[in-house]
This record gives C-alpha cells, sequence and structure tokens, in this order.
C-alpha cells in the first residue's frame, strides 16, 4: 500500500472521533478546545521538529520532500493528539480512557516505525508517551477553565495559541501546495525548513499581536494589527528575505491575516461571554 494510505486512514479515525465530539456536546467549546490545543502543539513541534529534527515522516503526498514531512506531521499535530484530546476531555476525562489513547497513540507509533513511513532521529518512544500524557491533562484542565468565567490569563492563552494554530495552517498552503513565496534567512541549509523556521516564529510574533489588539483594544482598531503585519511583509519583502513567486500571493497574505484577526474577536467575544452560549453563530 502507499504510504499516504495510512496517514489517510489516521485523519479519517481521528476526525471522525472529533466530529462525534462535536455532535455530542454542540458547543463552540469544542473547537475553542481544539484549537488551543493544536496550537499548543505546534509551538512544541517548532522546537522538537523544525528546529531540533527530532523526527521524519514520508507520506509521499507532496514532491517537495521536506513539505511532505511537514504535513506528515500534521496527521499528528493537528488531528491524532488535540482531537483525541479534545475527546477525552469533553466526553471521557478518566485515567482509564487516558491510558486507552496513550496506548493507541503508542501504537500507531510504533506501526508506523515498523512500516517505514516514519523515523526517529534524536526521539524516542517515551517521550511521545511523556508528551501525549501532558497533552490530555491540559486539555482536561482547559476544558474545565473553558466553563468558568476565564480571568485575563487564560483568555490571553486560549486565544493565543488557536490564533497560532489558525495562522500557521491557513498559510502552510499556498507554500507547500503552491509554491507562492518562501522566507529566507540561511539558518539551514534547506531552504524550506529555513521558510518554516522564520515563517514559524514570524506566526508567533503576529499572534501575539492581534491577541493584544483583540484583547485590549476596541474591535475598530483591529485594522491596525492587519496594517502591522502587512507592513512587515513589506519590508521583508523589500529586504529580500521574504521572496515572491506568485503575483497574487501577497493579497493572499493580506486576506488570511484579515481573516485569522475576525477570528479571533469572534472568540474574544465568545470567551468573555463566560463560553455558555449555544452552538450557534450569532
Amino acid at each position: 500500500m502507499d504510504n499516504s494510505f495510512w496517514f489517510i486512514i489516521l485523519v479519517i479515525f481521528f476526525s471522525s472521533l472529533f466530529i462525534y465530539t462535536i455532535l455530542k456536546e454542540k458547543s463552540w467549546k469544542v473547537l475553542i478546545l481544539y484549537t488551543f490545543m493544536t496550537g499548543l502543539t505546534y509551538t512544541v513541534e517548532v522546537f522538537i521538529e523544525i528546529f531540533f529534527n527530532a523526527y521524519n515522516y514520508y507520506p509521499h503526498i507532496l514532491k517537495n520532500s521536506y513539505f511532505d514531512n511537514m504535513l506528515g506531521a500534521m496527521a499528528s499535530n493537528m488531528f491524532s493528539i488535540p482531537m483525541s484530546s479534545v475527546f477525552i476531555a469533553i466526553l471521557s476525562p478518566s485515567l482509564v480512557t487516558v491510558v486507552i489513547f496513550i496506548l493507541l497513540l503508542l501504537g500507531i507509533e510504533i506501526l508506523f516505525l515498523a512500516l517505514g513511513i516514519y523515523s526517529h532521529n534524536w526521539w524516542n518512544i517515551m517521550f511521545t508517551a511523556i508528551g501525549v500524557f501532558g497533552a490530555f491533562i491540559i486539555s482536561i484542565f482547559w476544558y474545565k477553565k473553558l466553563n468558568q468565567h476565564l480571568n485575563l490569563f487564560y483568555r490571553w492563552a486560549t486565544i493565543f495559541f488557536s490564533g497560532f494554530m489558525i495562522h500557521t495552517t491557513i498559510l502552510f498552503i499556498p507554500v507547500a501546495l503552491l509554491n507562492a513565496y518562501l522566507y529566507q534567512v540561511n539558518w539551514f541549509n534547506d531552504p524550506f525548513r529555513d521558510h518554516t523556521a522564520f515563517g514559524s516564529i514570524l506566526i508567533w510574533v503576529l499572534t501575539f499581536l492581534y491577541t493584544f489588539v483583540v484583547i485590549h483594544m476596541p474591535k475598530r482598531y483591529s485594522i491596525l494589527a492587519v496594517v502591522i503585519a502587512v507592513t512587515v511583509d513589506f519590508i521583508l519583502y523589500r529586504s529580500g528575505i521574504l521572496q515572491i513567486y506568485d503575483p497574487f500571493s501577497f493579497i493572499y497574505i493580506i486576506i488570511l491575516r484579515v481573516i485569522v484577526i475576525l477570528i479571533l474577536i469572534r472568540m474574544n467575544h465568545y470567551l468573555i461571554q463566560r463560553t455558555t452560549e449555544p452552538f450557534v453563530y450569532r
């Protein structure tokens, strides 16, 4: 079977689990907890995989080997870990369920290693066990917080990590699929790893800016965050760090940045309302 088959099965299984959770809970808290947990997982991934090259995935879906590796990592960081974390936190926050899902995820990792569609560099399966256990505990704890009136710290963290997840995911598409633009700072020999590392740090900084504006400033100033972000992009373009290969990509980036801040504004409004409104957009 093709390598991609196993990744597709993984995505379908955990997506089904996530959809089941949404249908059972019928609350925006499900999506907010999911984006928060995915953003947290992405943050860990930036350090252990992008900067320190912990492991490699081989889904053989994209022609570019580095972006193919990143796409494979998303099967874990966007689907298996956060979606199972959300399921446990909302529908079955028991020690038995935690242990079952840890064993399930470790079993999947061992299977992927045996199939040769995933490999360790310096990573160890015990690190996975510790990390997954930590993710489950954080998810259970955070879901309890989402059912309360969040203080400033928890609202900040929720919006920031959710924003990082949304920002990173939607900006991966034009690069990995369309080769629209690249950041080049010569941190690594591989230009695509170079792009991913710098782009991740840039998104961190911009998401911090977005979070500050969304939480601490009136809505009418939200455009200010987008203007600053676009100005940064223009400066990077003029300095040669941002290399654009598709003339429409700059417009695309601007539109996506606007979408991100609009989502965060809505999320902040929801969190202020004590996270008790039903699963209906108003």
